[in-house]
């Protein structure tokens, strides 16, 4: 299907440009906090569109191929559950944190992988399926692993509700993802098409909304914490991310696994994280929560812009936009 030139370079641009877009909205959101409130409880649904773009763009054959390698599944949640509490704990005893501050920080790194690590996978041309399998079983685990990490770490003890987790991964990711495939194989390359220059657009507003409103609901929490909690809060993202590709080199996969590898386990389910601290122990227990999903949204499409520009150089060609097709 042929889509017409304007609107293709007006994708292209907000595309390449996807990272201004969202440091735009944290700043605007910063000065004007309730600019982005109505998204608040709206993020869900636009995540759950966003997966059901990505899937439109997918088969079901890549699906099959995760599935015959389900060892790259299993390296990347190990990695996830071992690397992420690990370095976590390794930070706070660096550093002088308040002991609640260092609960919350060892608290992200028990969780599972981020929701957003998929779209971000997306955007950098990623292993989008692997990606969408690696948040799936991490998920579907941590209700036993977030607990116990927890316990062994600080001695502290949390309750994970199963059924929420279950809950929210099916709307969000596998029930949008799976009607995506569906709207492909009834609409074929037409959808396909279609979707590839609407992403862009879909998740930059999706991604600057979701920030936004992030930023807007915890800007009193941002501004009281110190230059030492955002050290580590960013250490911790970008450790991350250096270990999840360097695990998937170790492993012997090619570049666009490795995409997969760096997102889902540098990238954290903080919300999960807020709400377990905020219900489980002290309000304070959130910040180290709050900071890393304000941080993660803006670092995930700066280091995929940073691969987009690379690859396109490497092909020697000025990029013209981000490619989202898996």
């Amino acid at each position: 299907m042929q889509i017409p030139t304007p609107i293709q370079r007006i994708s292209s641009f907000i595309g390449q440009f996807f990272v201004v877009f969202v440091v735009v909205s944290t700043l605007w959101s910063w000065q004007n906090p309730t600019a982005f409130a109505w998204a608040g409880d709206k993020i869900p649904f636009l995540l759950g569109i966003l997966m059901f773009g990505a899937g439109s763009t997918l088969t079901f054959e890549e699906f099959k191929d995760v599935a015959r390698h389900p060892l790259h599944v299993v390296a990347a949640v190990a990695a996830q559950y071992i690397m992420m509490p690990l370095l976590a704990f390794l930070l706070v005893e660096l550093v002088d944190l308040p002991d609640t501050i260092a609960f919350g920080v060892i608290l992200v790194g028990a969780c599972p992988g981020g929701i957003a690590s998929n779209v971000i996978t997306l955007m950098a041309k990623g292993d989008v399926a692997l990606s969408v399998s690696i948040t799936s079983v991490s998920t579907l685990l941590s209700p036993i692993m977030t607990p116990l990490i927890v316990i062994l770490l600080t001695g502290s003890d949390i309750d994970v509700q199963p059924l929420s987790l279950l809950s929210s991964i099916v709307m969000i990711i596998i029930f949008p993802i799976s009607m995506g495939l569906i709207a492909r194989m009834i609409f074929g390359q037409n959808l396909t098409d279609v979707m590839k220059v609407l992403l862009p657009v879909m998740t930059t507003f999706s991604i600057m909304s979701l920030t936004g409103a992030t930023v807007g609901a915890n800007k009193d929490v941002i501004a009281s914490v110190s230059i030492t909690i955002l050290f580590v809060v960013m250490a911790h993202n970008v450790l991350g991310y250096l270990g999840g590709y360097g695990v998937a080199r170790l492993v012997g996969l090619p570049s666009r696994q490795r995409k997969s590898f760096c997102f889902e386990i540098g990238m954290q389910n903080s919300s999960l994280a807020v709400a377990l601290a905020t219900l489980h122990f002290a309000p304070a227990a959130a910040v180290a929560a709050a900071i890393f999903g304000v941080w993660h949204n803006v670092s995930g499409p700066a280091l995929a812009s940073l691969w987009t520009w690379r690859d396109a150089g490497k092909a020697n060609s000025r990029p013209n936009s981000v490619n989202f097709n898996s």
